[in-house]
């Protein structure tokens, strides 16, 4: 362990002299401000991008996968908490998914959560479906106030009785193991809260979904597990298991965010809780990307903007250590480095038309390209990974389609970033809703 230490001091005091070098290189070279700016933004694009690709291979080489021979005895019990909002489409077979999971009964319960007033007849769909399934432990409650996926879960929080809380969306294809997961490594690792695997499936069914599909591959494998590890992790919206006792330390979700799950998160760090993040394709939950252009803007926008808010908010300055602070603001500002980055690329287009830079400086503003090069070639890896885990058929041309449309999904975070920040600057905080089609059931 201590070589280990020694070498990544080593590497980073390195890393920190190259830095040193280039920057000196670009003072000493630079004729004019312009110039100046235009480098120093391309090797800033440059270290982020060297960080990302370090984040999507972190976990690359360490196994996850679960025997199922070695499941221990059920110790645990678990509530599970579905919010539903306009989901008549999805819920029956959600409903139904859960219904199956394979776990003593009297260890386990189900809240529906339905807000009365805005209910477009789910809950009609939920009372049916309920009545054919005819288990007692799997329940609606609908409620009225504030329409909100936050005030729904502390609704049902409050009625839960069971030791380990756990949320569910309501178009998860959830596995029937997913509890016995849970439950052997709470023992085995006596840990807090648990991050399972969220995945989406629908690969190929619009132009983006291969480059949405692909982001959650690799944030569930390998992202979270870094920032797991650094004790400062923003929490996925689902699949997400909480021991008890930490969800009333905090008195449950904040009402008030828009990504409820990435504050829980940041809150119960500051608590020191122990997180631990777990990604085997056979146990992941199975969701959808949202059906259209606008729906996965109005869905990353939110996103972006609930991260404003915890960012804005400040609770991460709290955090004991200074890499965890560092970290915490990597997390809630990297959209507006991809707001920024929008703007940038147009920019640096009419720089390099219109402005002749001294060779070594040229040399530099290459460098996010070869970057960007390195990504799509672990891209392509990890589709062809992603296939083969989930017995989907790989198709070659997903390495033109990677190439082709890499740009143009850039352009669109980059404008679901820039939305964010304009809603939360005029204090639009309402809540967007993404669409859901059945599409990875319709298909299977």
């Amino acid at each position: 362990f201590e070589i280990k230490l020694l070498f990544r001091k080593i590497f980073t005091a390195i890393f920190f002299l190259i830095y040193i070098f280039i920057f000196s290189k670009v003072l000493i070279y630079s004729n004019n401000l312009l110039e100046f700016f235009v480098v120093l933004v391309s090797f800033f694009i440059f270290t982020q991008s060297s960080f990302m690709i370090y984040l999507m291979i972190y976990m690359w080489n360490k196994n996850e996968t679960t025997n199922d021979n070695h499941f221990l005895k059920p110790k645990y019990s678990f509530t599970i908490l579905l919010p539903a909002f306009h989901e008549k489409d999805v819920i029956s077979d959600t409903l139904k998914s859960i219904s199956k999971l394979n776990y003593p009964e009297t260890k386990k319960e189900v809240f529906v959560l339905i807000h009365e007033k805005t209910d477009d007849g789910t809950i009609e769909v939920v009372k049916e479906t309920l009545k054919n399934l005819n288990k007692n432990n799997i329940k609606l409650i609908s409620f009225n106030g504030e329409p909100g996926k936050s005030q729904g879960l502390n609704i049902g929080f409050e009625k839960s009785s069971m030791d380990i809380i756990t949320i569910f969306d309501a178009e998860d294809e959830v596995s029937e193991n997913i509890l016995n997961l849970v439950n052997t490594s709470m023992q085995n690792n006596n840990v807090d809260i648990i991050q399972s695997g969220v995945q989406l499936m629908d690969l190929n069914s619009k132009w983006y979904s291969l480059f949405n599909v692909m982001e959650y591959y690799f944030w569930f494998k390998s992202v979270l597990h870094f920032f797991a590890e650094q004790k400062i992790i923003p929490l996925g919206g689902n699949t997400v298991f909480f021991k008890r006792y930490w969800l009333k330390k905090v008195n449950g979700w904040n009402e008030d965010m828009l990504t409820e799950d990435a504050d829980i998160g940041i809150r119960l760090s500051l608590l020191g809780t122990k997180t631990k993040v777990i990604y085997d394709e056979k146990y992941v939950t199975k969701e959808e990307t949202p059906p259209n252009i606008m729906s996965f803007i109005k869905q990353r926008t939110r996103w972006n903007q609930g991260f404003i808010q915890i960012f804005t908010q400040g609770l991460w300055f709290k955090l004991p250590t200074l890499k965890q602070k560092i970290f915490a603001i990597y997390i809630l500002s990297w959209l507006f480095f991809q707001a920024f980055l929008v703007v940038f690329m147009f920019f640096s287009i009419a720089i390099a038309l219109f402005v002749k830079l001294p060779i070594i400086l040229d040399l530099i503003t290459y460098l996010p390209m070869y970057n960007v090069i390195i990504i799509l070639i672990i891209l392509n890896i990890g589709i062809y990974e992603f296939t083969k885990s989930f017995s989907i058929k790989y198709k070659y041309y997903f390495i033109l389609k990677s190439f082709i449309f890499f740009l143009p999904y850039q352009i669109i975070l980059g404008f679901s970033a820039i939305r964010a920040i304009t809603r939360q600057f005029l204090g639009n905080v309402s809540w967007e809703k993404t669409l859901h089609t059945n599409v990875i059931r319709k298909n299977n």
